[in-house]
This record gives structure tokens, C-alpha cells and sequence, in this order.
């Protein structure tokens, strides 16, 4: 063999033993050449975002008194008379004059709530007595408190007071009483008038 031709064959079996070595460095390297080897990883940084999932559900549940779904000014109701007391207003027993109107938040609530009230007018046939004729005052610690009175009473109107409420943030198992009173105006016609209020219980923000 002439030297020439055993120089090219040395050259290529370098070549050829450098392309192994180099094709083994890359395979036990697997973050220079990712593609190269069994659970090749790609030496970068990489984040994947999960998203998590999760629903709060507000239960709100109130009672009220059975005094408090019918509320009576009487039958003997007189123009011009002012400040007449819803007939369970002031209650003898123990203690003495409470009043039997009231609303609970029962246990069944997980949160605490704001109690409001609105009104419609009174009427009778063609004859009416507008529901600002009417007044409420709540208490949210007794029954008897004293300032649950006329001077200090609320007009009962057509919207939900939510500046005033009857209560506010009232956590179970709390009772909030309050009373209703008339006024009469002078001009009423003579008749047996009916009206209705709403008292709401909604979860407190």
C-alpha cells in the first residue's frame, strides 16, 4: 500500500473515532444535544400555570314572629289621631311592655345580615292612606327598650331604607324587635283599610 493511501486510511478512522467519541460526549450530555438519549431534558426554565377552583356559597335565613306577619292598628282608628300603636306594640308579661314583633336570624345563616323594610299604601275601594302614615323603631338588644317610641320612630316608605336599616350586620342566632305606629290623617274616609311591609334579610358586605 502506497503511503498516501495509508495516510487517508488513518485519517478516516480518526475521523471516524472522533465522531464516535463526540456522539457518546453528546449522549451522556443530554442538555447540549436535548434530542440525543433516553429522557433527554431541554436545560431550559420551564413554568406552567394551574388554575385553582373554589365556590363560597352565603346561606341567610330569617324568622319571624307570628305576631309580626299580621299587624293591626285596630277598628276604632280616628282622623286626626296621631301615634297609634300597632295593637302588639306593648305586651304585658315578662318583660313588661315588649313588643311581640320581631325577627330572628336563625342558625341556618353562615353569615351575618342587614334587615330592611318597605311599604305599601294603605286602601280601601277608591280610598287610600299613604304608607309614610306609618312609622317603625327597631331595637337590636331588648324587647322594652325604651326608645323603641314615637319621637324616635322611622317613616315607613315605598324603598328599602338601606341607610337606616331595622338591623345591621346581625350575626345568628340575634332578634331584632321592633314596633309600627299610625298616624291617621284628618281627611280619612271611613273604611277597612289594608296595606302590607317587607322586611328583607340580605347577607351584610
Amino acid at each position: 500500500m502506497e503511503k498516501r493511501d495509508v495516510e487517508s486510511h488513518n485519517n478516516t478512522i480518526l475521523i471516524f473515532a472522533l465522531l464516535i467519541l463526540s456522539l457518546l460526549f453528546l449522549y451522556f450530555t443530554p442538555s447540549l444535544l436535548p434530542s440525543l438519549g433516553p429522557g433527554a431534558i431541554t436545560g431550559y426554565i420551564t413554568s406552567q400555570v394551574g388554575n385553582f377552583t373554589g365556590t363560597v356559597s352565603t346561606t341567610v335565613a330569617c324568622v319571624w314572629s307570628t305576631p309580626a306577619l299580621i299587624v293591626s292598628f285596630g277598628t276604632t282608628l280616628t282622623p286626626g289621631n296621631n301615634d297609634t300603636n300597632a295593637t302588639q306594640n306593648y305586651v304585658g308579661g315578662v318583660p313588661r311592655n315588649a313588643t311581640f314583633y320581631n325577627v330572628s336570624v336563625d342558625a341556618l345563616s353562615n353569615t351575618n345580615v342587614n334587615i330592611t323594610i318597605r311599604g305599601e299604601d294603605f286602601i280601601s275601594g277608591a280610598n287610600k292612606i299613604a304608607i309614610p302614615n306609618v312609622t317603625w323603631i327597631s331595637n337590636v338588644s331588648l324587647a322594652n327598650a325604651t326608645d323603641m317610641s314615637p319621637t324616635n320612630s322611622r317613616l315607613l316608605t315605598g324603598s328599602f331604607n338601606t341607610i337606616d336599616p331595622v338591623g345591621f350586620n346581625i350575626a345568628q342566632p340575634n332578634t331584632v324587635w321592633f314596633r309600627f305606629y299610625m298616624d291617621v290623617p284628618s281627611g280619612a274616609i271611613a273604611g277597612a283599610y289594608t296595606g302590607n311591609y317587607t322586611m328583607q334579610c340580605a347577607a351584610a358586605t
